[in-house]
């Protein structure tokens, strides 16, 4: 597995990792959990996963997923 395979998969588990970890904090009580972190981790994920398969920059694709994930 090259390199640029490997740095999606650990962005895609890190984003998957973070949300399972929000989900048990909700259901251990912590209700209205910042969504922040979530939408900051899933916006690098998105750029990442963007740069390595499509290629380009991974600057313009961190500002490209983070308009989109603004609205």
């Amino acid at each position: 597995m090259n390199i640029q395979k490997r740095l999606v998969l650990i962005q895609i588990l890190a984003s998957v990792g973070w949300v399972m970890t929000q989900h048990y904090l909700e259901v251990q009580g912590f209700v209205g959990f910042s969504t922040q972190p979530t939408m900051l981790i899933n916006t690098a994920a998105a750029a990442g996963v963007n740069t390595a398969i499509n290629g380009g920059s991974l600057k313009n694709n961190l500002d490209s997923a983070t308009l989109a994930s603004v609205g």
